[in-house]
């Protein structure tokens, strides 16, 4: 999978590889106004893509998530972020998928929600917040192992925090 822009657009095609360029098909991206961007992640087992799209062509910027399940691809992508007042974007780690958001949250937040959920069609109310929103803006959000490391904004410098994957901090990393 890989996004391609095309005039402007942003288009996500699978390309199977040893295969000509030409027989790319495309997956995701039709319908998107030029202004905005699909981008993509996928699990690192491979089973789940997930994908963000950044909409610019409206006043207010935000963003929507969609997930796909290459091994049930019957259901097509499925929306878990849709016309809502905010930015998200997400990874998915361990059959969870953890967003950073600043929906309900000017100073952003992490909440995670698990792909089965996704999949059987629950929304924003089985989200759990992982790590809440603090005086301190969250920067950046990176999961590796069992851990999320949190970069935050405190007094003009960044400070980066440890948690484990329920939130519960680990440590200052200085």
């Amino acid at each position: 999978f890989f996004p391609k822009n095309i005039g402007h657009f942003i288009y996500i095609y699978f390309h199977k590889l040893g295969e000509n360029h030409s027989k790319d098909e495309l997956v995701f991206g039709e319908g998107l106004k030029k202004e905005d961007s699909a981008s993509l992640s996928l699990s690192d087992d491979g089973r789940y893509l997930l994908v963000c799209v950044a909409i610019s062509s409206e006043k207010k910027k935000r963003s929507e998530l969609y997930l796909h399940d290459l091994k049930n691809t019957d259901k097509g992508f499925i929306t878990i972020v849709k016309n809502m007042d905010g930015l998200f974007f997400g990874s998915i780690h361990r059959e969870n998928i953890f967003i950073k958001t600043d929906y309900n949250a000017p100073n952003r937040k992490v909440v995670k929600i698990s792909v089965g959920n996704v999949l059987n069609g629950k929304g924003v109310e089985s989200w759990r917040d992982v790590i809440p929103q603090s005086e301190h803006a969250i920067e950046s959000v990176v999961i590796m192992k069992n851990r999320i490391f949190v970069e935050t904004l405190e007094n003009a410098s960044s400070k980066l925090k440890m948690y484990d994957l329920n939130g519960n901090i680990i440590q200052d990393i200085k």
